[in-house]
């Protein structure tokens, strides 16, 4: 697992990461969310990011939301739903762009080697 500086992890509604997962500068992942009515009602909602996913600069992750195994999320991302593995989303909201180019290559073999 790779954190870059300035990471933020909100873990109230709890955050799982997995294997071999980038979190590169400025990501932000919230669980918890206010009612507009009352800053005192909250909601939680578990963040999962599987195995080799990477998220980049500046990306957001909303809660209750996976990011699937060896998916990409593009930096600046405002991600408010699930994103399938093997996929690239951007956009704010993030929206699936393509299939991850992985050459045929899958977990370890894609050689997610942080500060080498």
């Amino acid at each position: 697992m790779f954190f870059n500086r300035g990471v933020f992890l909100d873990t109230k509604g709890g955050v799982h990461l997995g294997n071999s997962v980038a979190l590169a500068e400025d990501v932000r992942i919230f669980t918890h969310t206010h009612s507009e009515a009352s800053h005192i009602a909250r909601t939680y909602g578990r963040v999962v990011v599987e195995d080799y996913a990477k998220i980049y600069a500046g990306a957001t992750i909303m809660p209750g939301v996976t990011v699937g195994s060896q998916a990409i999320v593009a930096a600046g991302s405002m991600v408010n739903q699930n994103v399938p593995p093997n996929m690239v989303v951007a956009g704010t909201p993030a929206r699936v762009i393509r299939e991850r180019k992985t050459e045929g290559h899958e977990g370890d073999a894609l050689d997610h080697i942080w500060l080498f």
